[in-house]
């Protein structure tokens, strides 16, 4: 089978799928199938994103503070309470965070500069498909004496 469509058909029955109807456990199944496919499917180029979430934080945190030398001890302090007062306004929600953070579009202007200035990383376009899928029935075997 070709690649294009065996995309086409994973993207497709991935949105039929509801795994939380499975029960745990081992399902054994044999069965033969014959379907018609038909559609298009438009696949973009890669693009270049900046790897956010990919950062590592404890190891990040680490090297930021060796590197403060002498500044490295009221740092850390700083760094516990910062730390901590994140994790109560995330608890309290965004409403709390836009309060603390009087103007939160500087705040998040400044965000994104630091992490624009990181390397670059390249993942897959998006691909999308526009398609149906239907069963074609197999005849029963006829069985002749």
């Amino acid at each position: 089978m070709d690649q294009v469509v065996l995309v086409a058909l994973q993207k497709y029955l991935k949105d039929l799928v509801d795994t939380s109807t499975i029960s745990p456990g081992v399902h054994r199944f044999d069965e033969t199938l014959t379907f018609h496919i038909s559609g298009s499917l438009l696949r973009s180029p890669n693009e270049l994103y900046t790897p956010t979430t990919s950062i590592p934080l404890l190891e990040t945190v680490a090297v930021l503070l060796e590197r403060m030398g002498v500044l490295r001890d009221s740092s850390s302090q700083l760094l516990v309470e910062v730390m901590s007062e994140a994790i109560a306004l995330k608890e309290s929600g965004s409403v709390a965070l836009a309060e603390r953070l009087k103007d939160i579009n500087a705040a998040m202007a400044r965000v994104r500069e630091v992490t624009g200035a990181l390397p670059k990383k390249e993942r897959e376009g998006k691909t999308k498909v526009d398609a149906t899928v239907e069963l074609v029935p197999v005849p029963a075997p006829v069985v002749t004496k």
